[in-house]
C-alpha cells in the first residue's frame, strides 16, 4: 500500500504527538493525515517500507541512481550534500552567485573557499551562467579541491552545462521541470543534484529532493540527513507522492498547455 493510501485508511488512535490527535473539530486542514514516525508508516531518516518505495520511484522518475526526499527543503539537502563531500579545512570551488545555504556549509564545515564568477547581464543587473572555460581554470589552479558548487538554473532562469573530474554538486533547485517537457533546457546532471519539488511542480513548501548519481557518496548524504533538523512532515511526504503521481499521469500535457498561453 502506498503513503497517500495508507494515510488516508488510517483508523488508528493517535496516542502520539501532534497534540491535535487528528480532530477535524479544531478546523486545521491536512490535520486528519498529520502524523509522526509510527509503526506502519516507515521512518525517513532510515526508510524500508514506504518511504524507501517512494524514493526507489522518484529515482527512476527522475533519472537518477539513488534519491532522497527532504522535508526541510533544498537548504537541507545542500548542507547534506556539501558535508558528505567535504573534510574539515578542505577547498571548496562555489560560484559566487550560489544560495546561502552553500556559504553556510562552508562555514559549518571550516573550509577554504575559492570562488568563480559567473558571467553578467548588464542590462538586467544579474548573473548569467557558468562556463566550462572557468570550471576548468579554476580546478587547475586548486586541482585538490573537494568539490565545485553551482547553482543552475539560476532563479532568473540561467542554465549552466558544465563538468568536471572532481566531485559536482548542483544547485537545481529551480530546475524540477526540466525532465518533462521537451521544449525545456535537459535536468541538471552531477555527482548530486538539489532539487526542490515545491518551486516549480505541485508540492507543499519545503518539498524537496536529492538526486545521487555517484553512489560512493549515498550513505554519506544519508548520514548528514539525518543530523539534519528532525521533521517528521507525513503531509509533506504524501504531497510528495501525489506530486510524483501526478507528473507520471499529466505534467507533459499540463507544460504544453502553459506553452501555448506564453
Amino acid at each position: 500500500m502506498k503513503l497517500n493510501d495508507k494515510l488516508q485508511n488510517n483508523d488508528l488512535y493517535p496516542f502520539h504527538m501532534p497534540g491535535h490527535k487528528r480532530n477535524k473539530n479544531f478546523n486545521i486542514p491536512a490535520s486528519e493525515i498529520d502524523i509522526t514516525e509510527i509503526d506502519g508508516f516507515d521512518n525517513l531518516h532510515s526508510p524500508t517500507d514506504l518511504l524507501d518505495d517512494m524514493q526507489k520511484e522518484i529515482s527512476k522518475l527522475f533519472g537518477a541512481k539513488k534519491s532522497i526526499i527532504s522535508v526541510n527543503g533544498s537548504t537541507c539537502c545542500i548542507l547534506a550534500a556539501i558535508s558528505a563531500v567535504a573534510k574539515e579545512n578542505a577547498t571548496i570551488i562555489i560560484a559566487r552567485n550560489c544560495h546561502k545555504s552553500v556559504y553556510n556549509a562552508c562555514y559549518i564545515n571550516k573550509l577554504k573557499v575559492e570562488y568563480i564568477e559567473p558571467e553578467y547581464n548588464t542590462e538586467f543587473g544579474c548573473y548569467k551562467n557558468i562556463t566550462q572555460k572557468s570550471i576548468d581554470t579554476a580546478i587547475a589552479k586548486h586541482p585538490n579541491a573537494c568539490a565545485v558548487v553551482i547553482t543552475s538554473p539560476t532563479y532568473e532562469g540561467y542554465v549552466s552545462n558544465v563538468s568536471c573530474n572532481i566531485p559536482l554538486i548542483i544547485d537545481s533547485a529551480h530546475g524540477a521541470h526540466f525532465s518533462f517537457a521537451d521544449f525545456l533546457p535537459k535536468q541538471a546532471k552531477a555527482d548530486i543534484v538539489i532539487e526542490s519539488l515545491h518551486k516549480t511542480l505541485p508540492a507543499l513548501t519545503q518539498s524537496a529532493v536529492i538526486h545521487i548519481n555517484n553512489e560512493k557518496f549515498f550513505e554519506k548524504v544519508k548520514k548528514q540527513k539525518k543530523l539534519s533538523k528532525k521533521v517528521y512532515g507525513y503531509i509533506r511526504n504524501k504531497l510528495t507522492e501525489l506530486c510524483n503521481n501526478g507528473i507520471n499521469r499529466k505534467m507533459h500535457r499540463l507544460f504544453k498547455k502553459q506553452r501555448k498561453l506564453l
